[in-house]
C-alpha cells in the first residue's frame, strides 16, 4: 500500500517542524550554544561544545555505513 498524503505530512512534521520549533523555543527561553537532539524518544537541548567534544568515526566497511550509502544513493568511493 503506497503512503498516503496524511502520513507523508505527519512524517514531514515529525522530522522538520518539531526539531525547529524546539530550537526556537530554546532561543526564546534565552539559551544559546545549543542544538536539538533525541534522547529516549524526547527532544532535548544539547550543548554544542559537548556534542563536538569528541571525534566519532564511521567504519567504512560496516553494515550501517553501507545501508546509509544505499538509502541515499551515494557511490562508494572508498
Amino acid at each position: 500500500m503506497p503512503p498516503m498524503l496524511s502520513s507523508e505530512l505527519y512524517l514531514a512534521r515529525m522530522l522538520i517542524y518539531i526539531p525547529i520549533s524546539t530550537l526556537v523555543h530554546g532561543a526564546f527561553a534565552g539559551y544559546s550554544g545549543i542544538t536539538v537532539g533525541i534522547c529516549n524518544s524526547h527532544y532535548v537541548y544539547l550543548p554544542i561544545p559537548e556534542v563536538i567534544s569528541s571525534t566519532r568515526r564511521v567504519d567504512p566497511d560496516s553494515r550501517m555505513w553501507h545501508r546509509c550509502l544505499t538509502s541515499t544513493g551515494q557511490p562508494d568511493f572508498l
